[in-house]
């Protein structure tokens, strides 16, 4: 799994979405991830380069829901500015997930 205090942020910044919204990601996650697929996405999520490969595929799917500018707002020190960018909400999403996976078995 991802570093615990990028996870925690993740986790923190997508449960600011309204739970109707991450039940709809979640389900189209669910509907679109084949079964053998998410049973390595735990696997592989420390991987480096997951971000830019399995990690940009689940944020293209979780973005057919809801765009990056539906998120809530995250401040960037760095930009002065608040950022909406599912780059900050989808670890938090694909943990939930992988939780439901996991109960399933």
């Amino acid at each position: 799994m991802a570093s615990e205090k990028l996870q925690q942020v993740s986790t923190d910044n997508w449960n600011k979405i309204p739970k109707e919204k991450r039940d709809l990601c979640l389900n189209h996650l669910r509907t679109t991830i084949p079964e053998t697929t998410m049973a390595e996405l735990k696997k592989y999520w420390d991987a480096a380069g997951f971000h830019f490969a399995g990690g940009m595929w689940i944020r293209n799917k979780l973005r057919e829901v809801m765009a990056d500018d539906e998120l809530p707002g995250i401040f960037y020190k760095d930009a002065g500015a608040e950022m909406h960018n599912w780059d900050d909400f989808y670890m938090g999403a694909l943990e939930e997930l992988l939780k439901d996976v996991k109960a399933k078995e």
